[in-house]
């Protein structure tokens, strides 16, 4: 596994995804009943997730900080 550096990365950035999601987008409890309201929540969660990181991103912000804001 010659490539294993850019699957490294890779992952890291997965996990330190769905860390967002769960933590700082309250993903972690989910109270809804009907698959709607979860897929309304979750595509809220991945859009708001994505916009976090992106902000972050710009200011060269270490993406581990935001799950303890």
């Amino acid at each position: 596994m010659s490539h294993w550096g850019h699957f490294k990365f890779i992952r890291y950035r997965i996990e330190i995804f769905f860390n967002i999601a769960k933590n700082t987008v309250s993903l972690k409890k989910n109270h809804q009943y009907t698959q709607i309201s979860i897929e309304k929540k979750v595509a809220r969660a991945v859009f708001l997730t994505t916009a976090v990181i992106s902000m972050f991103d710009l200011r060269n912000i270490d993406l581990r900080t935001i799950p303890s804001w």
